[in-house]
């Protein structure tokens, strides 16, 4: 394939852009990104120099060529300043993507590269926890017996229910919930200081980190860390999602867990 890619001075004065690539057989744009020169080409390079790659994005790129095609590659937006505002802008479109597929309408839309990556933090999320972002409002009193696990993988608005709850689910420092362990009946999710899921747990749930679990290499030659993956999601609870927990911790902890009631 002959690709018409940017000549020197082109390449120069386009500056920082945002790109979309689009399959030529059935008009679906299937990835978006964000970069200087030639990046581009890059994709349709490596699916060259990578022909048994698993990627989705490359081997798109190879289904199209064997077809005899060429991958349509647009310009979104050009001459942008900076990378960060690159970034900015590829999210923007990646997350106006992403509300077309919820509502319903993806017809022409089909990402390999499913989410923003790189500030998912900032992307597509409905007003009422876009408030929670900036001010959440204090949760209710806890009077249930419960822990609070400040999970190790950042929540962002589009994490689905199994991320979360895998993030919570474990695993913990034996040392931090053996005293507890048998009288929570709760795990609440905590990122930066905001419950972001909730869920029942029992005594009988806990158990050691063993061979399969996540990161269970780590655990080699160490005590193993602890969690309950027989955990499930507790909607009687929901009054305490998106509410702050941050008075609940003293200034300067760094504890991963901390229990109430129990």
């Amino acid at each position: 394939m002959a690709y018409q890619q940017f000549d020197d001075v082109a390449a120069t004065s386009i500056g920082y852009y945002v790109y979309a690539l689009r399959d030529p057989r059935d008009q679906v744009v299937f990835y978006v990104g964000k970069g200087q020169g030639n990046r581009w080409f890059d994709h349709i390079h490596e699916s060259h120099m990578s022909p048994d790659s698993g990627s989705l994005k490359l081997r798109r790129i190879r289904e199209i060529e064997e077809d005899g095609h060429e991958v349509d590659a647009f310009i979104v937006r050009s001459g942008i300043a900076t990378e960060k505002q690159a970034f900015d802008v590829e999210g923007a479109v990646v997350h106006a993507f992403r509300l077309l597929e919820k509502s319903g309408h993806s017809a022409g839309i089909d990402l390999t590269n499913i989410a923003e990556v790189h500030q998912p933090e900032k992307g597509l999320v409905h007003v009422k926890v876009a408030q929670t972002l900036f001010n959440a409002p204090a949760c209710p009193d806890i009077t249930v017996p419960c822990g609070l696990f400040r999970i190790p993988k950042l929540w962002f608005p589009e994490m689905d229910s199994n991320q979360l709850r895998e993030a919570t689910l474990g695993w913990w420092p034996e040392s931090k919930v053996k005293k507890a362990r048998s009288s929570a009946r709760f795990a609440f999710a905590v990122s930066r200081g905001i419950i972001r899921g909730v869920y029942a747990i029992e005594p009988s749930m806990w158990r050691a980190r063993v061979e399969g679990d996540r990161d269970w290499e780590k655990d080699i030659g160490v005590t193993p860390r602890w969690g309950f993956p027989d955990c499930r999601p507790a909607p009687e609870m929901d009054q305490f999602l998106n509410t702050s927990v941050r008075h609940l911790f003293k200034r300067g902890d760094q504890n991963s867990v901390k229990f109430l009631n129990c």
